[in-house]
């Protein structure tokens, strides 16, 4: 056989490889023939353009800022390098980077991806240095624009006397821009100082109250909300609060008086209809939750809503959510003067933005909901709105402020966001049925539509799902749409208080069964919300519901990677409650509740027993076969839309493997799986594959060796959480299967060898995901309750390993346990396999998982790492993690791992008194 050679990489270098390649590689191979025609200089930037975003990962960005790097800015740049530039922006968006909704800045990576490249930034020097902003790259772009700041106080010399009367707009700009580069560089200081160079001329002459244009209006807007940000950023939070509270006064007192000639015409002045005038009294709310003991309070939202609505010129309205109000329609917005060509649509949409802007804030200032909702001994059997809104003015009106938690509002904040956005489309509803109402039939009423009912509500959006109307909303307006219906979708998760006993909804989520049948479709859905519009408690078919449709109105929008994270946000709630579906699965069907009734009765003895627990295990086998069906068709569309947006990368990618294995005389049969699991698309497939085997493992009595079929020897490794998921999945599969084999000391060499194989592997997944998720940190995504339940699992299988090291007998045949887990662990495992510690671990992190949405301390932590202007509260992956451990908080599934882990901790004798006691 002819010598061959391999380079050999570790884990780590593996990662970083394969994680970078990924960006890069479905770009380059989509292009390929055109690249090959590009010059050196084009073909050379590619990859650095490439780079050159992804340092961007931490915080948001703007095109401005992309450019602020030597190809754009020196004299012999090629004259095609900002279209190539927007076709790697073009290609970035589909996946990787999102429009923000509430950021000075105009993108922002998703945080999947923020937190792969904060991983890999932690581990590897090279790519710190590569996928971050260092004061080397950036010391010649600051000399040069220092330069040009220069010259430009030189040529207005006589506007540089130190308190300047008249803006000079690039004098403004150029700060403007070294207050950028500075911010990047996380050189907060001096950034802060070119952020109030850049405004003060425009300061002086408001306090002067001289002619201030409206588009120098906007330039001190985002000049000081820049300023602030970077005062959060220090934990400034008084001078940030002064900044924003300035901002809004200042704002709030201008009139079109101010603006010069010419702009005190009828027509109301345009900056009033700019959504970067909402940012400030969003981002006030922010910083009042990161800096006072009690954060944001009653009077705080009311106020602060009053004067956005002042702002607007809004009269007599009251926009604040409560029971008394309703909800803003066209016909209640007026003006003073009564203005011709009000852009009444538009503000209209401004109220929306600013419902789900406050409303993500209230959401993660987190009281858990069903605690306080559920248990208030007033409380009535009403409508699922009516009863937040029971609890929820309750407090004020008895002025029990010790009890109220504004963060219950966040449901009715994100309720009237949907509300206010289907206003407009009312008359079209009308005009619509009214033509197809038939002669003498119900006359529909203006008001009705517009109750404030979310199953109304959700009725009333099908409406724009109807192919046989002519399309009312654009692209835009459906994303936006989706948006809000996302974050209603996880509001109401967050109130669920009791596990279904059945999961018949995940033929709902499931596209393919619906993919031909729109009508019927629609129909099961209406049939379903009137079903939920008529139950007393909130049950977790709601928020199912509700993410279903978000994922239709994301898929109608465009935007094919948030639509299929809808349905993989159904998988994951799927797969928190499945132990409960499993327990209860004698209530899906008829037939299986008359055997079990039968089988209760004593009477039923001999054959006819034996024959109906026959026919029982038939129906759990139907009933399962069920789920795994559903369950692979939505994998298998999810994967379709994996394909969509790879752009065809993966078929060529595919392609060159088979070719590569083709040249080395390979079966590529027998590597299909490592083909297919190799491209770039990988990370996101092994996502969904790892959720519905969970689902699988948990439903089968039994553990499939098919579970973990794709978790094999050659995979790559390209995403920390994708590991982290098949990891988890790899210890569950280990535990069932340890959980199987009755363990003693006597049990045979066999039994005894497959158990202690299972056993290791468990604890080698389990240290690997320690290891991992001590590197990645803990946030909303990889959560304390996650982590708890990691070593909780871990103490499981060192209580099995404990027993297999006492049933070991040095006999032939017999593998020795303290060596083969050396083998995988390294000499000094015995420090990690205590099993009080990971007990002692798993009951602290559970305990903190509560912290984190009791507004603990563990909040306060995680709070003041997000940025309202970053828009950090607006990610959709962040937003659910928060609604899905809240869920299991409210199902009590913490609390039983915390007890469990407690009583186990009792037997050390740490926790005794008569250890620190001598006679």
């Amino acid at each position: 056989m002819a010598p061959s050679f391999h380079l050999k990489f570790s884990l780590h270098d593996q990662y970083e490889i394969n994680l970078t390649s990924n960006y890069y590689r479905p770009y380059a191979l989509i292009n390929s023939k055109h690249l090959k025609r590009l010059g050196d200089k084009l073909l050379y930037s590619s990859a650095f353009l490439m780079d050159h975003i992804l340092k961007f990962h931490k915080t948001a960005f703007s095109w401005r800022n992309l450019e602020m790097l030597p190809d754009v800015i020196l004299a012999n740049k090629d004259p095609n390098f900002r279209q190539y530039f927007q076709d790697i922006m073009h290609f970035m968006s589909a996946q990787y980077v999102r429009e923000t909704l509430n950021a000075v800045f105009q993108f922002k990576f998703y945080s999947e991806v923020k937190n792969e490249m904060e991983y890999l930034s932690k581990i590897s020097e090279f790519s710190s240095a590569a996928f971050n902003f260092t004061l080397d790259e950036s010391y010649h772009l600051k000399n040069y624009y220092k330069k040009k700041l220069a010259a430009k106080y030189q040529e207005y010399q006589h506007n540089s006397d130190g308190r300047e009367t008249m803006y000079i707009n690039s004098i403004g700009y150029l700060h403007s821009i070294l207050g950028d580069l500075h911010y990047y560089d996380e050189e907060y200081d001096d950034a802060i100082i070119h952020y109030t160079d850049s405004s003060q001329a425009i300061r002086n002459a408001l306090e002067e109250k001289k002619v201030v244009l409206s588009h120098k209006v906007m330039l001190y807007c985002i000049n000081q909300l820049n300023l602030g940000h970077s005062l959060e950023r220090t934990r400034a939070y008084n001078r940030a609060y002064s900044v924003y509270r300035t901002l809004i006064l200042t704002t709030s007192s201008l009139n079109p008086a101010n603006f010069g000639a010419g702009e005190e015409e009828t027509w109301e002045s345009p900056y009033k209809r700019m959504q970067l005038f909402m940012k400030p009294h969003v981002a006030l709310l922010g910083v009042i939750e990161k800096q006072r003991i009690d954060g944001i309070t009653y009077d705080n939202l009311e106020r602060n809503i009053y004067e956005y609505a002042k702002f607007l010129k809004i009269q007599d309205l009251q926009l604040f959510p409560s029971s008394k109000n309703n909800i803003v329609t066209y016909s209640q917005i007026r003006y003073s003067q009564n203005q011709k060509g009000t852009d009444k649509k538009r503000i209209v949409s401004m109220i929306t933005d600013y419902y789900v802007s406050v409303g993500s804030i209230l959401f993660f200032k987190n009281q858990v909901f069903y605690g306080l909702l559920y248990r208030h001994e007033n409380l009535k059997q009403e409508s699922i709105t009516k009863k937040v809104i029971h609890y929820y003015e309750a407090h004020k009106a008895n002025g029990e402020a010790s009890k109220y938690r504004p963060s219950h509002a966040a449901y009715l904040y994100y309720l009237h966001a949907l509300c206010s956005f289907n206003t407009p489309y009312v008359e079209n509803y009308i005009a619509v049925q009214g033509q197809n109402r038939p002669e003498g039939g119900p006359r529909i009423i203006f008001g009705d539509l517009l109750e404030r009912d979310l199953v109304n509500q959700l009725h009333f959006i099908l409406f724009y799902l109807d192919e046989s109307v002519y399309p009312i909303l654009n692209a835009k307006q459906c994303e936006t749409l989706a948006n809000i219906l996302s974050k209603l979708s996880d509001a109401l998760l967050a109130c669920v208080n009791e596990a279904p006993r059945h999961f018949d909804i995940l033929k709902i989520a499931n596209v393919q069964c619906y993919k031909d049948q729109q009508n019927d479709y629609k129909k099961d859905l209406e049939a379903i919300l009137q079903k939920i519009g008529t139950t007393e408690n909130i049950t977790i078919d709601l928020p199912v519901v509700v993410a279903r449709l978000s994922h239709d109105f994301y898929k109608k929008a465009g935007n094919i990677y948030s639509a299929s994270f809808q349905l993989k946000k159904i998988l994951f709630i799927f797969r928190n409650v499945v132990k409960n579906v499993k327990d209860n699965m004698g209530a899906f069907e008829t037939r299986h509740q008359v055997i079990e009734a039968e089988l209760q009765k004593k009477s039923t003895k001999g054959k006819a027993l034996d024959a109906l627990k026959l026919e029982q295990e038939k129906c759990q086998k139907r009933i399962k076969t069920y789920y795994i069906k559903n369950l692979k068709q939505i994998g298998e569309y999810l994967f379709n839309n994996l394909v969509l947006i790879s752009m065809g990368s993966n078929r060529a990618q595919i392609t060159k493997y088979r070719e590569r294995l083709d040249d080395m005389n390979a079966n590529q049969k027998k590597y299909t799986n490592e083909i297919y699991l190799g491209v770039s698309t990988a990370p996101e497939v092994k996502e969904i594959i790892s959720i519905i085997e969970f689902i699988k493992l948990k439903l089968e009595d039994k553990p499939n060796a098919k579970s973990i079929s794709q978790i094999g020897t050659f995979n790559t490794i390209s995403s920390m959480y994708a590991r982290v998921l098949e990891l988890k999945l790899k210890s569950e599969y280990n535990l069932k299967n340890m959980k199987e084999i009755k363990l003693n000391q006597n049990m045979k060499s066999v039994d005894y060898n497959q158990a202690l194989c299972f056993a290791v592997d468990g604890l080698f997944a389990n240290y690997e995901l320690i290891r991992i998720l001590n590197t990645y940190g803990i946030n909303y995504i990889l959560t304390h309750s996650y982590k708890g339940s990691v070593h909780y699992s871990m103490a499981k299988f060192c209580e099995y390993f404990e027993t297999l090291q006492q049933a070991y007998k040095s006999e032939s045949g017999q593998l020795n346990p303290d060596q083969l887990l050396g083998t995988f662990i390294g000499k000094d495992f015995k420090l990690e396999i205590d099993k009080y510690y990971h007990f002692e671990l798993a009951a602290l992190h559970m305990q903190k998982a509560k912290e984190l949405h009791c507004e603990g301390q563990v909040y306060k932590s995680i709070s003041r790492e997000m940025y309202v202007l970053d828009d950090d509260f607006n990610d959709n992956l962040t937003h659910f993690c928060a609604a899905s451990e809240r869920l299991r908080i409210n199902l009590g599934i913490v609390d039983a791992v915390k007890q469990n882990a407690t009583a186990k901790i009792k037997d050390s004798n740490l926790f005794k008194y008569d250890s620190y006691v001598t006679e």
